[in-house]
Parts: structure tokens; sequence; C-alpha cells
């Protein structure tokens, strides 16, 4: 899938288990759990990830909101985090 296609998931609301990069393989896995069940987002030729957990609207593990520029995968926690992840392409696949 395009990146650019992310923003038409239905992510509001989902649950975010995980976040699993792999340096040597320039991957970055989420696995996150939506309405429809557990899914894993796998971006391929990551090259750079940022995953702040500061919390600044308190705890939560649930997805706000997703969107994409540049090359730039921007995923806002309802903590008020903000994970990012420059890549080139991602697949969405179910688990």
């Amino acid at each position: 899938m395009r990146l650019p296609e992310i923003e038409a998931l239905p992510l509001h609301d989902s649950t975010l288990v995980s976040v699993d990069m792999s340096w040597k393989e320039a991957r970055c896995k989420m696995t996150l759990l939506l309405s429809t069940g557990k899914h894993r987002l796998d971006f391929s030729n990551v090259t750079m990830v940022r995953i702040p957990r500061e919390s600044p609207w308190g705890p939560s593990v649930s997805v706000n909101s997703a969107s994409v520029k540049d090359g730039v995968v921007a995923i806002e926690m309802q903590s008020g985090d903000t994970i990012v992840i420059a890549s080139r392409e991602v697949e969405l696949s179910a688990l």
C-alpha cells in the first residue's frame, strides 16, 4: 500500500499493542488491535522512527489519528504523543 492510504485506515480508537524496529532490515512493525481484529503495519525502507511516550494528555494506548506528509507517517496517540516513521512503503496484514 502507498503511504497516503494509511490516512484512510480505521485507526481512530485502535489500540497500539507494540512497535518493533529491525535496524538491520530497516523495517518497523506496528501491531494494532482494530475493531476488525489484530493487524500489523509493516513499514519498509525506514530511515527514521521517533516514539515519544511522555503522555502530555494523560496515559492512553489508543490511536487518535494518522497523517502522511512527504513520506513521513505521523500517528497521534490519545496520550498526546506522536509516533513518527519515515518510510517508503507500508503493508497492512491481519494477524
